[in-house]
Formats: C-alpha cells, sequence, structure tokens
C-alpha cells in the first residue's frame, strides 16, 4: 500500500508567499502611455433645434437604446442627489469588457455574493475609510451615539 505525502507547514508556508510576491509583481506594472486624440479641424455645424439639456453624468452606451424607447429613466433620474463618484486606479474606465473572478464551482458557498458591494462604506487605496451608501456619519465623544446620514435618493 502507497502511502500519500502530504504538505508541511513549511511547505505551505513557502508556496503561499512565493504566489503573494507573484500576484503583487503582476500588479505592480504600469499601464500603457495614452496619446491623446488629435484636435478636430472641421468647424462644426449650428444645431438647427435647441439642444436637449446637459446632463452632469454619461449615460452607459448599452442603455442609451433603454431610454430612447423610454423603458428606462434617464440618468440624472436614477442617480441619487449625490452619488458616490468613485476615482479608479488607473484612471477613468471604459463601459463594457468581460469581469474575471474566482470561482471554486458548486462548493463555493460564498462565490456568487463576491460580485455584490452594498457597503455603507469602504476603503480607499489608502485605507481611509470612504463613505459609499452613507453620505456622512459621526460619532460622539464616548461612542454611545452615531448619526448615520444616508444619500438622498438611493434606491
Amino acid at each position: 500500500m502507497k502511502r500519500q505525502r502530504t504538505i508541511t507547514r513549511r511547505e505551505f508556508l513557502q508556496a503561499s508567499g512565493l504566489a503573494t510576491v507573484g500576484l503583487v509583481a503582476a500588479a505592480c506594472t504600469t499601464p500603457p502611455a495614452v496619446t491623446p486624440a488629435p484636435a478636430a479641424t472641421a468647424v462644426p455645424a449650428k444645431p438647427t433645434s435647441p439642444p436637449a439639456p446637459a446632463s452632469k453624468y454619461k449615460e452607459a452606451p448599452m442603455l442609451a437604446d433603454l431610454v430612447k424607447a423610454g423603458k428606462l429613466p434617464v440618468v440624472d433620474q436614477r442617480l441619487p442627489k449625490t452619488p458616490c463618484v468613485m476615482t479608479g486606479y488607473e484612471g477613468v474606465g471604459k463601459y463594457g469588457g468581460t469581469w474575471r473572478r474566482a470561482f471554486n464551482g458548486v462548493s463555493d458557498y460564498w462565490g456568487p455574493t463576491k460580485c455584490l458591494d452594498r457597503s455603507w462604506a469602504w476603503f480607499d487605496k489608502n485605507l481611509n475609510l470612504q463613505p459609499r451608501q452613507l453620505e456622512s456619519w459621526s460619532v460622539s465623544a464616548d461612542g454611545k451615539v452615531w448619526t448615520i446620514k444616508m444619500r438622498e435618493g438611493l434606491k
């Protein structure tokens, strides 16, 4: 009968450390430089009808058809008065694409919930606590009274 070899604690820690170093090294790559688009030389024609009022926010291209069809309200009506605006590590993101993440199959009980982000607050890249669903909060000096202000219009 052949005895199965088990991994020792030391081997596990070495493998974990090596994997961590590899992930950190992969995350430290610099993004490619972005070259600015050339300036337009033609003068645009004047509109014949008054333009629609400009929105403070940009509509997602994949939702524009639903808004035009009247199945979805415009972006200004869908957002709270003071939405949470997050700054990305690599600048402003692009719409669309594929989100890849780890999932261990049916045994990964918490796997489907890993994509949800409904927390009141979260940490930024400098580990400072930043509000998300909350607009602000304060704590009394003795720590007994917490005052929480939710974002108005949050759905």
